[in-house]
């Protein structure tokens, strides 16, 4: 039976988790900016439907 190594290198650890890290924190950002387009955009349209329901009532 073979036996696998057990990599015990520190560093190669350590940049893993910088990489791992760094791959998260951009992940977060680009879904807090997705986000936060989206909340404008439905904030936008729901400005403009509000102003088309006022402006419904006050013509009849």
């Amino acid at each position: 039976m073979a036996r696998k190594k057990k990599i015990n290198n520190e560093e190669h650890d350590l940049e893993y988790y910088k990489t791992a890290a760094l791959f998260w924190e951009t992940y977060a950002k680009n879904v807090e900016e997705e986000l936060a387009k989206q909340g404008k955009k439905k904030l936008v349209l729901k400005t403009i439907q509000d102003c088309l329901a006022i402006a419904d009532t006050e013509i009849v």
